[in-house]
């Protein structure tokens, strides 16, 4: 009652300004019409609003700090949260990023206040509440990314004590398949670099475990921001909060475990997505090679072979290299790319696009050519299928001038000293007391005098040595020794 009376005190004044009776002194200078009229003025347009701010800092802002009324949440476009909130409008994921597609009422958390310790009002959370928080993880992730560090909001899928597994697309949570209507689609969760797919993980005390609900796009706790500690927690829409506003996109999930829910990839589709990132990017398309394709299955089997995912073939010892010869493809650059999962064209590009390292690989100017292949099979027991990418290109070698120099330079002194070293096999008996060493010489002289003017005419070409070339360049130091010794000998006869 008194906080209602403190509140209406500006109208009080109006009220007692109908029956005001100012000074005499003040009736003297001014109608008492017009007296009445600024103490109306002043109460209603000048002290009401003011008590208003200060009823609202009074109340309004504490109560959202205590957790009792919401706080306005941006949500930036990049998708990661998707269909539960929308997309942003642009491809370019840097304008995503600063784009703003949602305005989100959250609550503080934990919220509440504390006494002697103990925590009164606060809130828990659960799976399937939406938080937001930053930590040393977010800033490490989004600074080098979008030029400034930026909090994330993610859904919480496992709570401390949960044990979490992700295998054939599926999360499972203390054994039981979960169930998730806001995904974007069915089986579309795969592991990452903190949670591979089919090893479990308990989530220890003080933790949480978050996902985006568009698990191809999105960079959460199965990646490089692991687990979230509760503390670093701001915000959150708990989940009985979000119906009916954000659950108008959920899915029905009565078929998620069928097989058939599985995708499948358009190769063709996803080409043309891709070239549309490099055209964006100012690079130069790419063409479809069937023999980078071909490569590209061989690398998926060998990796269902001998249970090793690794890029660098560390267990099967069948690298890119290998299996783009055995292909037939042959060029100066190679590149590759792992995946695992089940992605539309769409979804795996969003996901490759999500991380700063694949991003920049994709756009490499290097090059020119790529395959790819979908290969199912199972890794250590766990279904899984594993999507490849072969890239292939020229890049000029660009040979410095110095080193172009030194094999002219070399070529030059080999022609000058071979008429005199010839000539030796015509001194008759000296040539006959050496006949090995001068013939053993002139035949160094021509060979790195052929090898150098092979050399020569490559480079002033930029175009890259040939495997004998490479060769011969790591064999011309021995051949100089070799040479200078022979010379010694001789002319200290």
């Amino acid at each position: 009652m008194f906080l209602l009376r403190f509140f209406l005190f500006p109208l009080y004044l109006v009220f007692r300004s109908m029956h005001f009776s100012p000074p005499f002194t003040l009736r003297r200078m001014f109608p008492l019409l017009v007296i009445r009229i600024f103490v109306i003025f002043f109460s209603l347009y000048i002290l009401l609003p003011l008590w208003a701010v200060g009823y609202y800092l009074a109340s309004y802002v504490p109560a959202s700090r205590l957790g009792f009324v919401p706080l306005p949440i941006d949500l930036s476009g990049t998708g990661s949260m998707y269909p539960t909130f929308p997309k942003g409008s642009s491809p370019d994921p840097d304008v995503q990023v600063d784009e703003t597609v949602a305005t989100v009422g959250m609550y503080s958390f934990p919220g509440g206040f504390k006494i002697n310790g103990r925590r009164y009002l606060g809130r828990e959370l659960g799976r399937g509440d939406i938080v937001s928080f930053e930590n040393g993880n977010t800033v490490s992730i989004t600074a080098p990314k979008y030029g400034t560090p930026r909090g994330f909001v993610k859904r919480v899928i496992g709570l401390p004590g949960d044990d979490l597994e992700i295998r054939d697309g599926a999360v499972y949570i203390n054994g039981h398949l979960a169930d998730e209507p806001y995904m974007a689609a069915a089986r579309s969760t795969f592991g990452g670099s903190f949670l591979p797919d089919c090893q479990t993980l308990v989530v220890p005390e003080g933790k949480i475990f978050v996902l985006g609900d568009n698990r191809k796009g999105s960079l959460d706790s199965r990646h490089e921001l692991e687990l979230v500690d509760l503390g670093d927690v701001d915000a959150v829409l708990p989940w009985s909060y979000q119906s009916p506003k954000y659950t108008g996109s959920f899915r029905d999930t009565g078929t998620d475990s069928l097989p058939s829910s599985r995708i499948s990839l358009d190769t063709a589709a996803y080409l043309d997505l891709l070239n549309t990132h490099r055209s964006q990017a100012g690079v130069a398309p790419l063409r479809s090679d069937l023999r980078l394709s071909d490569s590209a299955t061989r690398r998926a089997q060998s990796i269902f072979l001998h249970n090793d995912l690794s890029t660098g073939a560390s267990k099967s010892g069948y690298t890119v290299k290998k299996a783009m010869s055995d292909a037939g493809y042959f060029n100066i650059v190679a590149g590759e790319s792992l995946i695992p999962g089940y992605y539309t064209a769409q979804e795996l590009v969003e996901n490759l696009f999500e991380f700063p390292d694949s991003s920049k690989f994709l756009l490499s100017p290097d090059y020119q050519e790529m395959g790819l292949a979908a290969v199912s099979g199972s890794l250590n027991g766990c279904p899984a299928q594993v999507i490849v990418q072969h890239f292939g290109g020229y890049k000029p070698p660009d040979y410095s001038r110095e080193d172009l120099d030194s094999w002219k330079e070399l070529a030059s002194r080999l022609r000058g000293l071979q008429p005199g070293w010839e000539g030796l096999k015509n001194s008759g008996e000296f040539y006959a007391d050496h006949k090995v060493d001068i013939d053993r010489i002139t035949e160094i002289i021509s060979i790195r005098l052929l090898h150098a003017d092979s050399l020569i005419e490559v480079m002033e070409a930029n175009r890259w040595l040939s495997v004998e070339q490479e060769k011969w360049v790591s064999q011309d130091p021995a051949l100089s020794r070799e040479q200078n010794d022979l010379a010694r000998r001789l002319n200290s006869n």
